[in-house]
């Protein structure tokens, strides 16, 4: 038996609900009791996808596709896959955590600043970004890790909550 290496892909494409923060970590306790960090990714272009595909990714995984149409407008190819990133990971401490975010917009100076929560907020649906997803394991256990998030072109998140919560 061989020993697998990971793989790392490199994407550009849009987010929706990109809860890559600690302040907005994914915590539903029916689905990610110890917390996760996720993000629907609407690759850019068919050759996005294609390197995703390209690395071992399966296109179905116990009988559910992986790429998933878009119940919106879409972005992009019009289509998405789920990244995450165990906020606990249960083989080793530096497999979980947020995924590293940060800003690659603007001029070469700026280009790779780590992302400011408070100063800078909320990735909002339809920013534009490049991720770093490492991908590892063979067949039907491969699996996949949101490494990195560079923001190209923010849409700032608005809330649709009213001042009262609802």
């Amino acid at each position: 038996m061989t020993k697998s290496r990971a793989r790392t892909v490199v994407m550009n494409g849009f987010v929706e609900y990109a809860r890559v923060f600690r302040e907005n970590m994914d915590s539903n306790p029916d689905y990610h009791p110890t917390g996760q960090y996720n993000m629907n990714f609407y690759p850019k272009t068919q050759e996005d996808l294609d390197l995703f595909w390209a690395a071992g990714v399966e296109k179905e995984f116990r009988g559910f596709k992986r790429l998933k149409e878009s119940s919106g407008d879409g972005y992009g190819i019009g289509s998405y896959i789920k990244l995450k990133r165990d906020n606990l990971n249960p083989i080793a401490e530096s497999l979980g955590g947020p995924p590293l975010v940060v800003d690659w917009s603007g001029d070469a100076l700026n280009k790779g600043a780590h992302w400011d929560f408070e100063g800078m907020g909320e990735i909002g649906n339809g920013s534009e970004v490049r991720v770093r997803v490492l991908v590892y394991g063979e067949g039907d256990r491969t699996g996949s890790r949101l490494e990195k998030v560079g923001v190209i072109d923010l849409v700032r998140y608005e809330s649709t909550l009213c001042e009262d919560g609802f």
